[in-house]
């Protein structure tokens, strides 16, 4: 079976996770770690020391030291992979709230102009049911007795109009 997948890469792609055995073993920890072995190597020698066990030492240290810097690199990239595993985590759930809000305030427009559309059913009933009480109301009589006043009055102003332009003809 391959590898579980690993955190998206910075370009977005899931890539298997590396090859090798977990943090902690690879950190080497635990008893009978293969750089402390190789140290007990030399513990024997210690009473009849000369200079080739100082070169035998002195490459030990060194593969000691590459091996923690290898080490060390490895657990700084899973930390960087963790840290944008997170940040892509948190972009997608802001993203994510962002468009809950969007439905909300969508929908809060839709039930807004449903309910204003509503109102202005029941308005145009009510006017129309209001014109209908009006016309036959005594403001209704009231209305038409003033038209009927006004219309007379236009009428006898007419021919003094009339009058008054031949006058100015003449002139």
């Amino acid at each position: 079976p391959s590898p579980p997948p690993s955190p998206p890469t910075r370009s977005g792609r899931f890539e298997p996770r590396r090859p090798g055995p977990p943090l902690l073993a690879r950190a080497g920890g635990g008893g009978g770690s293969p750089s402390m072995e190789s140290f007990q190597g030399l513990r024997p020698q210690v009473r009849g020391w000369h200079l080739g066990n100082d070169n035998e030492l002195l490459e030990k240290l060194r593969e000691f030291s590459q091996r923690i810097m290898t080490q060390t690199r490895a657990l700084n990239d899973d930390l960087e992979d963790l840290t944008f595993a997170a940040g892509a985590a948190d972009l997608k759930l802001r993203n994510c709230f962002n468009q809950f809000l969007m439905l909300s305030q969508a929908q809060f427009i839709e039930n807004r102009v449903y309910d204003d559309e509503e109102e202005d059913e029941t308005s145009a009933a009510a006017s129309s049911k209001g014109d209908a009480k009006a016309a036959t109301g005594p403001m209704a009589k009231d209305m038409v007795t003033r038209f009927k006043e006004a219309l007379s009055t236009g009428m006898r102003a007419l021919p003094m109009h009339d009058d008054a332009k031949v006058v100015q003809d003449d002139h």
